[in-house]
């Protein structure tokens, strides 16, 4: 999966602009992965969030 869209979905989810269940279905991930991503956003931006997508593949 191309990580700079999965970052851009959730960015999206952040800013209240997508909900988690339609990044679930646009990502094919579980609603608790997207969690997963929405805490390492908001913790660390898109750097952490480049190292969490490198780690799960």
């Amino acid at each position: 999966m191309n990580e700079l869209k999965k970052y851009k979905v959730i960015k999206l989810v952040s800013e209240d602009r997508k909900s988690k269940k339609r990044a679930t279905v646009e990502l094919n991930l579980t609603i608790r992965h997207i969690n997963r991503l929405l805490n390492a956003y908001h913790k660390e931006g898109k750097k952490h969030l480049a190292i969490e997508i490198e780690i799960n593949r």
